[in-house]
């Protein structure tokens, strides 16, 4: 027995459990393993993956020489139906209504190459931007820079901002990682996280190189852990993204909400069981977790993925087509379907043959 990390609830061995699903890596959607274990805390919703050695391989390789030429940051995202930003330009779009400080300090933890403060430090010259990650590696991005880069979360200065995009899940013991915080921030600090939607993607779940899944009720409960107020929570700006805004609470905040029944494990292996029984041919729409999950069902059945983004040439080892590209009785399997206007574009070209999982 032992208490959870995070609410110190007493858990029972019935908390882990064994997943017969695969898990990828993020950073290419390589196959991790074909199934997995993690245990549940049933008071708070932290869900820990528990490593194994495939995992802890993927996770090892986050420090390597290797990793910092992954094309994780080459992300092109859709905006308002106007035209294609990327990642970093639409999170600096949303930002920047915050930066309104004058001379602050900002902090970028797990700022990888640093394609989002280098945004930010074009629009605001005068300020003092710090990086931080513990890839030693990445340290040759900011050579040219007027941002200083460190490998270690020591810093002597109280930062007006910290920005945590797509890392909180991989730093392996939170509770020292906010004592840390604690040491850089005050009152007025704002806190940027940004992390995948459990919630709205249940695909997301299927992560395997790293140490947490955060739902969102998770979210709110940690932050009443460790006493910060949420002063925005949007889900909406990304579309299967959470972006969250924190900062101290001048005031002890409430007691932790017991989280219901965690049941997305079982609608994936719902999904398992469908992919199972189509018979045929398929393209897969996207290149992401979602496709990679679909990609290691069919198989051979997958004839190639399908993507508007025409810089997308590969995925997978697999060819990647422009939907305009493709006959319209090619049948292809959609994931997306909180997306709307995307679902119907290739309703109007693909009509029948678009097979929503």
């Amino acid at each position: 027995m032992s208490n959870c990390k995070i609410c110190k609830a007493r858990e029972i061995r019935s908390n882990q459990i064994s997943v017969d699903l695969p898990t990828f890596a993020h950073s290419n959607f390589k196959l991790i393993n074909k199934s997995s274990k993690y245990k549940i805390c049933k008071n708070c919703g932290l869900i820990s993956v528990l490593p194994n050695r495939n995992s802890l391989k993927f996770l090892k390789s986050l420090s390597s020489k290797k990793y910092i030429y992954s094309n994780q940051s080459d992300q092109i995202k859709s905006f308002k139906k106007k035209s294609l930003k990327t990642r970093e330009e639409l999170q600096y779009n949303y930002l920047k209504r915050y930066l309104n400080k004058k001379n602050f300090n900002l902090l970028d933890i797990g700022c990888f190459n640093g394609k989002l403060i280098k945004i930010i430090k074009r629009y605001k010259k005068k300020n003092n931007i710090f990086a931080y990650d513990t890839n030693k590696y990445l340290r040759k991005f900011f050579k040219e820079s007027n941002i200083k880069f460190s490998n270690k979360l020591n810093f002597n200065k109280i930062f007006d901002y910290i920005i945590i995009s797509h890392s909180l899940q991989y730093i392996p013991n939170i509770q020292y990682f906010f004592q840390k915080i604690e040491k850089i921030i005050n009152n007025e600090t704002l806190i940027f996280i940004q992390l995948p939607n459990l919630n709205k993607n249940i695909f997301n779940h299927s992560f395997g190189d790293q140490y947490y899944l955060f739902s969102k009720e998770f979210l709110y409960n940690l932050s009443y852990k460790f006493n910060f107020k949420v002063i925005k929570f949007e889900e909406n700006y990304f579309s299967n993204e959470i972006l969250m805004v924190i900062k101290k609470n001048d005031i002890i905040s409430k007691k932790i909400t017991k989280v219901k029944k965690i049941n997305s494990f079982i609608k994936l292996k719902k999904i398992k069981n469908k992919l199972k029984r189509l018979e045929g041919k398929f393209y897969v729409f996207g290149t992401s977790i979602n496709s990679a999950f679909i990609n290691s069902y069919l198989k051979e059945r997958n004839l190639g993925f399908v993507d508007e983004n025409p810089k997308k040439k590969i995925f997978i080892n697999k060819m990647v087509f422009l939907p305009s590209s493709l006959k319209k009785s090619v049948k292809i399997i959609f994931t997306y379907n909180g997306n709307n206007s995307l679902k119907k574009r290739l309703k109007r070209r693909f009509s029948k043959n678009l097979i929503s999982i």
